[in-house]
């Protein structure tokens, strides 16, 4: 039932209506619904529209529930920055710990959404712009979303509830054989994280370099390479835009440039050739190093992943079995270090399998997740197996004799997906390798992220399917020919791989079926906002200095705050004194009974007729509301 200054505010208005000289034409509209975002990238998974729109105005502040101060801390000071340097502002806005919520602020709280799915959130207009997200994560998207929207639209309006639907959403950088810059990699980590895409692999080695300085073998340090203050500098831009960073030292192949300096452990076969990429892991002083190496940069990274490699050690099918491949006659050195490690009978699969679990086992003393390649994976070989704990990563299937993703997931293996049919972002001498799937639209229209490799060489595909665990994909940018782009002309060209690959991972429905009608939506939303290097400040705000307002409270949130008009933030408690004071200088308050303050109505005639129907309903503390379509919030109304 509408409350009594709602139905004095309603005659009121009406009195004035038919008292003055108004128009014939002049009456109230009905609310309308808002229409849903045009653009977005991901798209969201649920959206009920609204009629109530919100804008950021200059007084608009963000409030920070103070029972999760800090948890969202960061993310109100990142947001806060960014409406600022997105134009929505001219200056950060205030963030302020607990106390009222104006109709022009943004509160951010947690809470359980989607069934406290990680990284879920929801935004609603009620009181200000609501944001409640599952954790961190979570808000922090709410907020991309926000910043998309403000991108092609005035305001928001309507209720999002939103979440991911795998838990890993990826990009791996083979930084070992084209240098990328440490600044280039922070934009790469800001435009990831517009478009939720969650975690990070740096490739750290391989034929040409290492790129990470060590401090217990600087030896084998490339002279273009990150200082670990850098990778600290680097983590510290991560953890602001929640990505995940994974180190990647591949190994026993792809060592080139480490055996270069010490080729004393280089794999020599039986017939004296030597394998100028391949560790001779049966030497102690070798494996030796392979662990301070790992432990040294599992240290300095302190995430919970760490890649290991393990890829094309033994030889793919084209390679055969021959003298110049590794295997069990032509590597004797290997079988008998398999015998000594795992017993009689083992075969040379069981000694490299040792050799892996032998360095995640150090990783577990650190613990952290091991991640691997798939394609030397073979459950049920042997006698040995792979540690379980590991992650398996499928970029290949080279014939129908090895294992496929849902054999090696029922094996036991968390499974990730790196489909090279499709997610490789190769530099060539050609500039990007192409395919018919290996591109932006082949991603958007043709793979999703339970797709692998059918069998290599155009074999088709391989879906897992759904009752099966599938922990997330990634996208590779590999360095085959690290002179074909410059590094800037790899960052423009990867952003549509980007989007296409968000849109899939996050599992929204899409907005458009084609690539051809995405491409110009994903392109309207633009590059990633600035970057934001503020430390988290969150203001206490003074009883004196609450804004007053007439806005109900937030069903659920306790107070004991002696009488006041200030409406509790939701969730909670204040302890507030009541005040009349006025409003901060943040920006100038208008009155709760102003027109301008309103929502629910929608009026139409000359301003002399409005000027006298908002000072009559004023005169009357009326808390009548003026509807808000779309486009009218640029002008200063504002919505409650």
């Amino acid at each position: 039932m509408p409350s009594l200054n709602r139905k004095l505010a309603i005659m009121a208005a009406a009195s004035v209506l038919a008292c003055s000289s108004i128009p014939v034409g002049l009456a109230f509209a009905a609310e309308q619904t808002l229409p849903a975002p045009a653009a977005l990238v991901p798209n969201v998974q649920t959206f009920e529209p609204g009629v109530t729109a919100w804008s950021p105005l200059p007084g608009t502040r963000i409030v920070v529930d103070p029972a999760f101060a800090t948890e969202l801390g960061q993310e109100a000071t990142t947001l806060a920055h960014e409406l600022a340097s997105e134009g929505h502002l001219g200056a950060p806005a205030q963030t302020v710990l607990g106390g009222p919520v104006d109709a022009d602020d943004i509160h951010l709280t947690l809470a359980k959404v989607h069934n406290n799915t990680a990284e879920a959130y929801e935004i609603t207009v009620n009181d200000g712009l609501q944001i409640r997200a599952s954790d961190a994560a979570g808000a922090f998207y709410a907020s991309r979303t926000l910043l998309q929207v403000l991108r092609t639209e005035d305001n928001y309006s309507g209720t999002v509830t939103d979440w991911p639907a795998y838990v890993q959403r990826g990009v791996m950088v083979d930084m070992a054989r084209k240098y990328y810059s440490p600044e280039w990699a922070e934009q790469l980590m800001r435009s990831m994280s517009y478009r939720k895409l969650n975690t990070l692999q740096f490739h750290m080695n391989d034929g040409v370099g290492f790129r990470i300085e060590s401090k217990t073998h600087p030896e084998i340090v490339s002279p273009e390479h990150w200082s670990q203050d850098d990778v600290r500098d680097l983590l510290a831009t991560a953890a602001r835009y929640h990505i995940e960073v994974v180190p990647d030292i591949d190994s026993p192949a792809h060592l080139d440039h480490v055996l270069k300096v010490h080729p004393e452990w280089r794999l020599t076969l039986r017939n004296g050739q030597t394998l100028n990429s391949h560790l001779d892991y049966s030497i102690p002083e070798a494996r030796a190093f392979m662990k301070e190496l790992v432990g040294e940069m599992a240290d300095l990274f302190p995430g919970k992943y760490f890649h290991l490699g393990g890829d094309e050690f033994f030889p793919a099918p084209w390679q055969g079995n021959g003298p110049d491949t590794v295997t069990a006659s032509s590597a004797p050195q290997l079988l008998s270090f398999a015998a000594e490690k795992v017993g009689p009978g083992a075969t040379i699969l069981d000694g490299y399998e040792w050799y892996m679990n032998d360095l995640i086992a150090l990783l577990k003393t650190k613990n952290k997740t091991a991640k691997v390649w798939n394609d030397d994976v073979y459950p049920g070989e042997g006698i040995l197996d792979l540690d379980k704990l590991a992650e398996v990563e499928g970029w290949i299937r080279w014939n129908n004799s090895k294992p496929n993703a849902g054999q090696i997931s029922d094996a036991g293996y968390d499974m990730v997906n790196a489909n090279g049919d499709y997610l490789y972002f190769i530099l060539t001498g050609d500039g990007v390798g192409t395919g018919p799937n290996k591109n932006p639209e082949g991603i958007y229209e043709r793979w999703n992220p339970r797709r692998f490799m059918g069998v290599a060489g155009n074999g088709g595909d391989y879906d897992l399917p759904a009752d099966k665990p599938l922990m997330g994909a990634h996208l590779s940018i590999w360095s085959d020919n690290p002179a074909a782009l410059t590094e800037q002309q790899v960052e423009t060209a990867f952003l549509a791989w980007q989007d296409s690959f968000a849109q899939q991972m996050w599992g929204s429905p899409k907005l458009v079926a084609s690539y051809a009608a995405f491409e110009p939506l994903a392109r309207s939303l633009g590059a990633a906002p600035a970057a934001v290097n503020a430390e988290v400040s969150l203001v206490d705000p003074a009883p004196e200095t609450a804004a007053p307002t007439t806005a109900a409270p937030t069903a659920g949130a306790p107070t004991t705050a002696a009488p006041t008009t200030a409406a509790p933030t939701t969730g909670a408690p204040t302890t507030a004194a009541p005040t009349t004071a006025a409003p901060t200088t943040a920006a100038p308050m208008v009155p709760a009974n102003s027109p301008t303050a309103r929502t629910g109505l929608a009026m139409t005639g000359s301003s002399s007729n409005m000027l006298l129907g908002t000072a009559a309903l004023f005169m009357l503390g009326g808390a009548a509301f003026f509807g808000l379509t779309r486009r009218n919030r640029r002008s200063g109304a504002r919505a409650h």
